[in-house]
């Protein structure tokens, strides 16, 4: 299987999710993700609906920037959706790479990752406060095996 690391823009990825997974956070994930439906995610690729429920919302400055983590479970425990969002000051608004990242993996291994160019792929925060996340995010989007593929109707919202 074709590795992803492309410019080092995976690693910068995973870095700050394993930093994020480190920090004290304020997690969901001794709620019923049945009764949540607050907290959720949701995006299609094709002809396929891939959801879950939303466990992680974590802030972190480092070096400057504010950079978010959202992190997310499928109900059945076999996927994960990683979004990771950075700026100076994190507010509503696009973000495009370098300043947002999507992954997504089932079993560990990814499936879709977005591509570090800037006009391909971007999440959309439409609400930031004390209180919640909401937000878009579609584009362009790397598979296992390289090829690109599209990932549309893609949202999130979060308690935090």
């Amino acid at each position: 299987m074709k590795k992803f690391i492309r410019s080092g823009w995976l690693w910068v990825v995973v870095s700050m999710f394993t930093l994020v997974a480190c920090t004290k956070e304020k997690s969901l994930e001794m709620s019923d993700p049945a009764a949540s439906q607050e907290n959720t995610w949701r995006f299609t690729e094709g002809n396929t609906l891939y959801s879950g429920v939303i466990d992680t919302v974590i802030i972190e400055e480092i070096n400057g920037l504010q950079i978010m983590g959202i992190e997310g479970m499928t109900l059945d425990g076999v996927g994960s959706l990683g979004l990771a969002i950075g700026g100076a000051v994190l507010q509503a608004g696009d973000y495009l790479a370098p300043f947002s990242a999507m992954i997504y993996l089932e079993e560990g291994l990814t499936v879709y990752e977005s591509t570090p160019d800037p006009s391909a792929f971007k999440i959309t925060i439409s609400r930031l406060d004390a209180e919640k996340v909401i937000g878009t995010f579609s584009g362009k989007a790397l598979d296992s095996t390289g090829a690109e593929r599209t990932i549309t109707s893609g949202s999130f919202s979060a308690t935090r």
